[in-house]
């Protein structure tokens, strides 16, 4: 049995987690939405659209949901998405002219949400 304890020091610990970590933890526990990910940024970009990312996250949430249940959906924290962004744009640079990526503390300075 989990005691209150054990739960504080469980959240505290993901707390500790990157942004990059968790989106690096996310992707290897969840190689199939994030091959969906990559699937519906590419078409986007195929197609002249621009895109968000957090958008994009929400539609893969929605796509798994209606397809598996309400039950089976892929959580991912929002304090992520900036580093998953960046990691689609590293492993599908194709889709760069399309998404907006503001600065952020992950780009080794600046103030987050100045723009690029």
């Amino acid at each position: 049995m989990t005691t209150q304890l054990d739960i504080f020091a469980i959240a505290t610990e993901k707390a500790r987690k990157s942004p990059l970590e968790s989106a690096s933890a996310w992707i290897a526990a969840n190689p199939e939405a994030w091959r969906y990910v990559k699937s519906q940024a590419r078409f986007a970009a195929e197609h002249g659209h621009k895109f968000g990312m957090k958008a994009l996250m929400e539609h893969v949430r929605w796509h798994f949901a209606v397809q598996r249940g309400a039950e089976d959906t892929y959580a991912i924290n929002n304090n992520a998405v900036s580093a998953l962004a960046r990691l689609l744009v590293s492993q599908c640079p194709e889709v760069r002219p399309y998404i907006e990526l503001r600065r952020s503390t992950l780009d080794g300075g600046g103030r987050k949400g100045d723009g690029l």
